[in-house]
């Protein structure tokens, strides 16, 4: 029964020792994680100016029938909305590029340590299980690398 309470989750989300033993992983794409916080701002910029830009399409160019204004202003709106389109690609392109490569060698290291594992080891604990969770532990690291900084940061700067 021991050993089915040390497989139980502690319930907590992200302590800060966990978060301090994935900075080594974190340092050698601190640039391109930088780029993807500065697309995060460029896309939030442009989200945040679309309603304004909207409400100066209808009062100075649809109410008053100025085409020549609507049609300026509409390109500068599809403009925006593509660029914003892109940088949203990029930042997630660059997220999911960063987190793979981390998971690669999270994954490496972890699968080399436990090889280096006694045989006395691997008779308490079961391959099969200490693989799989191995897998499914990366593989959730994988996520919160790839799409949960980015949708908290994109959220604090929307609000």
């Amino acid at each position: 029964m021991k050993r089915l309470e040390l497989d139980e989750i502690s319930g907590k989300s992200l302590d800060k020792k966990v978060a301090h033993r994935l900075l080594p992983y974190l340092r050698p794409h601190l640039l391109a994680f930088s780029f993807s916080v500065l697309l995060v701002f460029v896309s939030a910029g442009v989200a945040l100016y679309a309603p304004r830009l909207l409400g100066r399409i209808v009062d100075q160019a649809l109410l008053p029938k100025d085409r020549t204004l609507l049609y300026q202003l509409v390109g500068l709106f599809v403009g925006l909305e593509l660029l914003r389109l892109a940088a949203m690609y990029w930042q997630n392109f660059n997220l999911q590029k960063m987190g793979q490569k981390v998971m690669q060698a999270i994954r490496a290291e972890l699968f080399a340590r436990l090889i280096r594992m006694p045989v006395p080891f691997f008779d308490k604990n079961p391959v099969g299980k200490l693989v799989t969770r191995v897998t499914n532990d990366t593989a959730n690291l994988s996520e919160l690398f790839s799409a949960t900084f980015v949708m908290l940061l994109s959220d604090i700067l929307l609000i």
